[in-house]
């Protein structure tokens, strides 16, 4: 949402784009994050429980959130 308050005087469809562009790496950034967060509790020597605490499961949720909305942003 700063893409659209600090470029205020730019035309808006610019805009959109720079902001489903960020919000797709977001999206990318974050499953990679994910990807080595279930690696390091499934393949350490000793394995951690996934899921196991509220914050977990909120990260998950939001990661998901962000990729219903990239997904239906998307105008084909």
């Amino acid at each position: 949402m700063l893409v659209f308050r600090v470029f205020r005087s730019q035309r808006k469809t610019p805009l959109k784009i720079v902001h489903g562009v960020l919000l797709a790496l977001a999206l990318v950034f974050s499953a990679v994050g994910l990807k080595a967060v279930f690696d390091n509790h499934n393949l350490s020597a000793t394995p951690h429980a996934n899921l196991f605490t509220l914050h977990s499961w909120i990260g998950l949720v939001t990661v998901v959130v962000i990729g219903i909305q990239v997904s239906s942003s998307c105008e084909v």
